[in-house]
């Protein structure tokens, strides 16, 4: 009989490096442009040698087309890792809507419903309250399609943009305002 002659298993260690990603940002506005660096390994491990580090490079254009009601995210990218290159490529647009809108009144409604008072938890109490009650009412809006979590106002702010730290910012405004001495 014929015995297979067994290998050795040999132990391959791992190593610890956590990954590095270097962004480079060279225009901001009107027109995004950035390079994006990333390795697996640090620059001393051994395995880095053998490792094609990814660069990616991306041109973002974003603008609001009150004409359309929309405003639209044009954006290109280029990838290249191990001699290989992608291009990707992506056109997003948003409704435009005004400050009237159903849902951006909704998120007014919350931050009108908390009222000047100095203890902060009872304020918190308000806000938790109002914020509860507002988002079934967001929910139907959104399953009726009334308004749309991507909406927009026509400067480019989204629901979450102005109502969270608008919410925020009044509490502690209204909290310091009863607190502090006169």
């Amino acid at each position: 009989m014929h015995k297979l002659k067994k290998r050795s298993r040999h132990t391959v260690t791992h190593c610890n490096c956590r990954g590095q990603t270097k962004t480079t940002v060279y225009l901001q506005w009107p027109i995004q442009l950035q390079r994006t660096q990333k390795t697996a390994h640090d620059k001393l491990c051994p395995y880095a040698t053998c490792e094609d580090a990814m660069t990616d490079l991306s041109v973002r254009f974003s603008t609001c087309v009150l004409a359309l009601k929309r405003k639209v995210d044009i954006a290109i990218a280029i990838t290249q890792i191990a001699g290989v290159s992608r291009v990707s490529h992506s056109l997003v647009h948003y409704r435009v809507v005004p400050e009237s809108s159903p849902a951006f009144r909704l998120v007014q409604n919350v931050h009108d419903a908390v009222p000047q008072i100095s203890d902060r938890r009872l304020a918190e109490l308000y806000l938790r309250k109002g914020i509860q009650k507002a988002v079934p009412e967001l929910q139907c809006m959104f399953q009726l399609q009334e308004a749309s979590p991507y909406d927009r106002l026509p400067d480019g702010r989204s629901l979450l943009h102005v109502g969270l730290p608008r919410i925020l910012c009044d509490l502690c405004a209204k909290i310091n305002s009863t607190t502090a001495p006169n």
